[in-house]
């Protein structure tokens, strides 16, 4: 208990800075767990015929390809001119998303002291632990726009404007097939 409070994980800004991680951290998941599910769906309506489709989504895309792989199906038949139905932008949004979350998932939040005390809920900043400290890693910013992805400087509302682009062409896709 005393070492909780000399990181000073029972403050205000600790609990705000907690709830919004957790927030974006769950959105972010959800999102991707939904994608993923889109993607298997497609590829098995595309690939087997309708009485088939069930089985090969659940045997073969849900169990046993991963999502980088069915992505790389999903970009390579766009390259390959084999589907349409999809937005100009679709495999990089998948690929802007896919890193983010991985990112996410190997990093810790930052919780230096300084860091939780002046938390203000602008933005969120993870860390990989390496060479026994902290390295600031991953910003995501929640109130703004503003990112630069090269510099893992991501925006909240990108993260979610490009995640609903993606779940909405699999709708339309969906119609297509």
């Amino acid at each position: 208990m005393e070492r909780k409070e000399k990181l000073q994980f029972n403050n205000e800004n600790y609990l705000k800075l907690r709830e919004d991680s957790d927030r974006f951290r769950g959105n972010l998941i959800d999102m991707m767990v939904n994608i993923e599910f889109f993607m298997s769906d497609f590829l098995s309506e595309y690939f087997a015929k309708k009485e088939l489709s069930d089985d090969l989504n659940m045997y073969v895309f849900a169990r046993e390809l991963s999502f980088e792989s069915k992505k790389n199906i999903l970009s390579n038949m766009i390259a390959n001119k084999k589907i349409n139905c999809f937005y100009k932008d679709f495999s990089n949004d998948l690929q802007y998303l896919q890193i983010l979350r991985n990112k996410i998932a190997h990093c810790t939040l930052y919780i230096a002291k300084e860091y939780i005390d002046s938390y203000n809920r602008n933005e969120l900043i993870y860390a990989i632990y390496e060479l026994k400290k902290y390295e600031k890693s991953v910003v995501v910013r929640l109130n703004t726009q503003t990112e630069n992805p090269d510099k893992l400087i991501y925006s909240q509302e990108s993260v979610i404007a490009r995640a609903n682009r993606v779940m909405a062409s699999f709708g339309k896709a969906k119609g297509i097939i």
